[in-house]
C-alpha cells in the first residue's frame, strides 16, 4: 500500500509481481506527496534487484506493538541491504507476548540475500528531502554524485556548466533505482543569488564539494544558512573549519541550521578513532593525538592540491591547555606505529577534532592532529609549511597567490587518480591517548578505503542521517550522530577498527 502525507491511499498493489510498479510509484513521489509504504507479507519473494530499488528510499523501519502502537526503530542509512535485514533480526528478538504457537524462526540475511521474515506489517518511511550536490562535476563531487544516486537519493547535481551537468546526469542515471534519476540545476559561486537559489525549504540538504573552501566555500554555507537547512561539506582545510566553528556556528543557531563540515577523509575518521580511544581511557585522557596515514597508491586531484595549497598559506591552529589559538612557528611533528611496529611521521594540522573532542570529553586539555602524507619528509615539509605562511604576510605575496589558487581552482577540475589508482590505497588513522604525564592510556587504528571513495560515502551518510541530528550551529560527527551510530555507519563503508 501507498499512502500520501495526509493518509489517503493512492494505490494498492496486491500481486507479488506488481510490487516493481509499487516501487516505482513510491521512488517517483520522493519529493511530492508520498512519504509512506506498507509492505504486507516478507521480504523473501523479492528479487535482489527489486529489493534493491525497495532498500534504497528506506530511511527507518518501524513495526506495530499488539496493541497498536508504533515503536520506530533505529534510522538507517538508504541502500544498505544489510541493515534492514539487521533491523529486522531486532524487531525478530523483542518479545510480543508470544502471541500464537509456532513463532517463525528469525530473519537471517546474507549479502543482498533476505531470507523470510514474519512481519505482518511495516511501515516504511520514504525520504522527501532534497538533496543538492553543489560541486558535483569536479573529481570529488563526481564520484559523490555516483555514491547518491545508487543510494537512490535523487540528487539535485549543482555546478556552473549545464554541459557538464548534463553528462553526469545523462552517465549516472542508468545506476539510479528505478523513479530516482539524478537531476541538475546550474549555480555559480560568482552569482551568490544562484546557490540560495538551490534551496527551496529547511528540509533539503546541501552538500558542498567546491573548493579551496577558504576562498570560494562562503556562498554554500551562507546560503544554507539563511534556508536554515542542513550543510555538509568536503574540506580538509583548517582555516574553513575554524570559521564554520567559530563564525557560521553561532549564525546557524540563530536559523536552525546544521552544519556538518569536513565530513570526509578530512576528518572524520580521527574523530572516529579518537571518541573510541577516549571511551578505552575510562576518563582519565588529557590529550589526544590522531594521525592520518595512506598505504599503498596515493595520488591528489587537482582539486586536493589547490585546497593544500590554500590551506599552508593561512594560519592555522592548536589546541593545547584547554585553549584553541592560532599557531605559531612551524609545525610539530609526530611519530605514529600504523602497524606490525612501522613507525611514521606527521606533521600536525588544524582540524575539525580540536573543536570536536573536547565536547564529548571536556577534561581533555590537548588534542593534536597531524598528517602523514609527507612521511620521513614530515620535517622538511614542516618547513615548508612554515616558511610558506610567512610568505603570505609579505603585502601582495599572499594576496596575489590565492588570486591565483581562486582561479585556477575554478580552470582545472575533475583531475585525479582513477578508480584502480584509488582502489590500491588504503586509509590509516591512528588515535592515542595520554593521561596527565605522559602515559598512554589507550591506542586505536581504524582502516579503511581510499580517502575519495570513503569521502563520497561519507557524505552520502550524513546527508541520510542528518534528519536525526538535534539542536542547531556547528557539529562534529559524535556529537551529531553519538559514537554508536557513527561506528555503524563507517562500518558499512568499511572503515572499521582493527
Amino acid at each position: 500500500r501507498v499512502r500520501s502525507a495526509t493518509g489517503e491511499e493512492d494505490a494498492r498493489i496486491s500481486h507479488r509481481r506488481h510490487l516493481s510498479e509499487a516501487i516505482g510509484q513510491v521512488q517517483g513521489g520522493l519529493s511530492r506527496k508520498i512519504t509512506k509504504v506498507g509492505i504486507r507479507g516478507d521480504f523473501g519473494h523479492l528479487s535482489s534487484d527489486c529489493l534493491c530499488d525497495l532498500c534504497a528510499s528506506v530511511t527507518h523501519v518501524a513495526v506495530p506493538e499488539p496493541g497498536g502502537a508504533v515503536e520506530v526503530v533505529t534510522p538507517i542509512s538508504p541502500g544498505h541491504i544489510g541493515a534492514v535485514a539487521g533491523l529486522n533480526n531486532k524487531i525478530m528478538a523483542r518479545d510480543y507476548g508470544h502471541i500464537g504457537e509456532g513463532m517463525p524462526e528469525r530473519v537471517r540475511h546474507s549479502g543482498l540475500r533476505v531470507m523470510p521474515t514474519p512481519l505482518e506489517w511495516a511501515t516504511v518511511v520514504v525520504m522527501s528531502r532534497r538533496f543538492v550536490l553543489f560541486g558535483a562535476t569536479g573529481y570529488t563531487g563526481r564520484i559523490t554524485a555516483e555514491a547518491l544516486t545508487r543510494a537512490g537519493m535523487a540528487p539535485v547535481l549543482a555546478g556552473r556548466s549545464a554541459e557538464s551537468l548534463m553528462a553526469v546526469v545523462d552517465e549516472l542515471t542508468p545506476l539510479a533505482p528505478s523513479g530516482a534519476a539524478p537531476t541538475w540545476q546550474v549555480a555559480d559561486i560568482n552569482d551568490p543569488s544562484s546557490v540560495r537559489a538551490l534551496l527551496t525549504s529547511r528540509d533539503d540538504v546541501l552538500i558542498s564539494t567546491v573548493g579551496p573552501f577558504s576562498l570560494i566555500g562562503n556562498p554554500a554555507i551562507e546560503a544554507a544558512i539563511d534556508a536554515g537547512c542542513v550543510y555538509i561539506d568536503s574540506t580538509g582545510e583548517g582555516a574553513f573549519i575554524r570559521r564554520v566553528f567559530e563564525e557560521y556556528g553561532p549564525l546557524a543557531e540563530q536559523t536552525g541550521a546544521r552544519l556538518l563540515t569536513a565530513f570526509g577523509y578530512d576528518f572524520v575518521p580521527g574523530n572516529l578513532a579518537g571518541a573510541l580511544a577516549l571511551a578505552q581511557s575510562e576518563g582519565l585522557a588529557r590529550r589526544v593525538e590522531i594521525g592520518y596515514f595512506v598505504r599503498g597508491g596515493f595520488g591528489m586531484s587537482s582539486g586536493t592540491k589547490a585546497s593544500m595549497m590554500a590551506a599552508v598559506m593561512q594560519p592555522s591552529y592548536e589546541y593545547l591547555g584547554g585553549v584553541l589559538a592560532t599557531s605559531k612557528g612551524k609545525p610539530a611533528v609526530a611519530s605514529f606505529d600504523i602497524g606490525n611496529g612501522k613507525m611514521r611521521d606527521a606533521v600536525a594540522v588544524g582540524a575539525t577534532e580540536q573543536f570536536a573532542l573536547p565536547r564529548i570529553d571536556p577534561k581533555l586539555d590537548d588534542v593534536g592532529v597531524f598528517l602523514g602524507w609527507s612521511g620521513s619528509m614530515s620535517g622538511a615539509a614542516s618547513a615548508g609549511i612554515a616558511a610558506a605562511a610567512t610568505a603570505a604576510k609579505v603585502p601582495g605575496v599572499g594576496s596575489t597567490t590565492l588570486e591565483m589558487l581562486t582561479k585556477k581552482s575554478q580552470e582545472n577540475t575533475g583531475e585525479g587518480p582513477t578508480p584502480a589508482e584509488r582502489a590500491d590505497a588504503i586509509s590509516i588513522i591512528v588515535a592515542r591517548t595520554l593521561d596527565g604525564v605522559g602515559r598512554e592510556l589507550a591506542n586505536v587504528r581504524v582502516e579503511g578505503p581510499n580517502g575519495y571513495d570513503l569521502t563520497a560515502d561519507l557524505l552520502s551518510w550524513a546527508a541520510a542521517m542528518s534528519d536525526r541530528i538535534e539542536g542547531a550551529g556547528a557539529f562534529g560527527p559524535v556529537d551529531a550522530f553519538g559514537l554508536d551510530a557513527l561506528i555503524e555507519g563507517c562500518a558499512q563503508m568499511g572503515l572499521r577498527e582493527v
